[in-house]
C-alpha cells in the first residue's frame, strides 16, 4: 500500500507540479490561467467524489482502486496528446476522480481509527506522500533539462507500474482484497453526512481549515515553477535542487513529529507548524539569493511536518 501510493504520488507529483505548468506555459503557450484551471480541476473533483469514492471502496474493494487507477492513466494520455485548454481542464477533473479512492483505501488499513499509536501510523503514509510526490517533481525538473517526452514516459511507466501493483495484490495481507464490507444502502453514509453538518466543531473549524489549507496550495503549485523560474531566476536543476532540501526535510521531520502529535498538545503543534509555514512562504518572496531560497525551503519542509500528523489525528477526533 505504501508502495503504490508513493509512486503514483510521483507520476502525479512528476506530470502536474513540474511538467503541465512548464510544458503548458513555456512550450504551448497558453496563460498560467489554464494550469491553474487544470490542477484546481482535477484536486476539486478529487474532493468532491471522495465520501462517493470512499462509500464504494468500503462496498467493492479493489475493483474501486483499479478503476479509479485505470480513469486517471487515460486521463494522463489525453491531457498530453489533446492539448485544448477545455480538453486539459475536463480531463484533469476526471484524473482527480479516478484519484479520489487511493489516499482512503490505504489510510482505511495503515491507520484506522482504532489502531494504536495512530500519530505515528499516519506518518508513515504521509511520508510516503511527501516522498512521492516530492521526489517527482525533483525528477521531472532534472529530466526537462533534455526534453518534456522523457518526463511524460516516465510518469505513464511509473502509473502503469502502479496499475499492476493494484491489479495483482489480493488477500488480508495486501490490505486490497476483495473482501466486501457491509455500507448498506447509502443511508449510513447519508446520516453521517447529516450528522457532521450540524456538528459545530466540524462546520466551524475543521471545514473551513481544510477548504483554507487546500486553496492556498491551489493558489501555490501552479505558479511556484514559474515564480522560481522568473523571481528567484533558478534554473530546472536549481529548482530541483530546493524542492530536494524541503521534501528531505518534510520527510526525516514527519516521524518525529508524529510522535509528538502522539504525546502533546495539537494544539500548540498545529499553531507553531501553520504559523511557520506562513511565515517561511513569506520571507520566500522576499529572497535575493539561492542559498537563502534552499534554507527557506528546509525550513518550510520542517513547518510542515508539524502540520500533517497533527492535522489528521485533530480530524479522527
Amino acid at each position: 500500500l505504501v508502495l503504490l501510493l508513493f509512486l503514483t504520488e510521483f507520476a502525479r507529483g512528476a506530470f502536474f507540479f513540474t511538467f503541465l505548468p512548464s510544458w503548458v506555459v513555456n512550450y504551448l503557450g497558453f496563460s498560467v490561467t489554464v494550469v491553474g484551471f487544470a490542477v484546481s480541476a482535477q484536486y476539486l473533483t478529487e474532493t468532491l467524489f471522495k465520501t462517493f469514492a470512499g462509500w464504494q471502496f468500503d462496498r467493492l474493494g479493489r475493483p474501486v482502486l483499479i478503476g479509479g487507477l485505470g480513469l486517471s492513466f487515460l486521463s494522463l494520455l489525453v491531457l498530453k496528446h489533446w492539448p485544448v485548454t477545455a480538453a486539459m481542464i475536463v480531463f484533469a477533473g476526471l484524473f482527480g476522480l479516478g484519484f479520489s479512492p487511493l489516499w482512503l483505501g490505504v489510510i482505511s488499513r495503515v491507520a484506522p481509527l482504532e489502531a494504536s499509536r495512530r500519530g505515528t501510523r499516519i506518518s508513515m503514509v504521509f511520508a510516503s506522500w511527501l516522498a512521492g510526490a516530492g521526489s517527482g517533481m525533483v525528477s521531472a525538473n532534472f529530466l526537462m533539462v533534455r526534453d518534456y517526452e522523457t518526463v511524460f514516459k516516465l510518469v505513464l511507466l511509473l502509473w502503469a507500474l502502479s496499475f499492476l501493483i493494484a491489479w495483482f495484490s489480493s488477500g488480508p495481507a495486501a490490505g486490497l482484497g476483495d473482501q466486501k464490507i457491509s455500507a448498506g444502502n447509502g443511508h449510513g453514509a447519508w446520516k453521517a453526512l447529516k450528522r457532521m453538518a450540524t456538528n459545530k466543531i466540524m462546520t466551524r473549524l475543521l471545514f473551513p481549515g481544510i477548504f483554507f489549507q487546500t486553496l492556498a496550495a491551489g493558489l501555490l503549485l501552479p505558479v511556484l515553477p514559474l515564480f522560481v523560474q522568473q523571481h528567484l531566476h533558478l534554473n530546472h536543476s536549481q529548482y530541483g535542487t530546493m524542492l530536494l532540501a524541503g521534501g528531505a526535510a518534510a520527510v526525516l521531520s514527519l516521524l518525529p513529529m508524529g510522535h509528538l502529535a502522539d504525546r502533546f498538545s495539537l494544539r500548540c503543534l498545529l499553531g507553531l507548524g501553520f504559523g511557520l509555514s506562513s511565515l517561511m512562504l513569506g520571507l520566500l518572496t522576499l529572497s535575493q539569493k539561492t542559498t537563502e531560497a534552499y534554507l527557506l525551503a528546509v525550513l518550510l519542509g520542517v513547518s510542515y511536518a508539524m502540520i500533517l500528523p497533527a492535522w489528521n489525528s485533530l480530524v479522527a477526533r
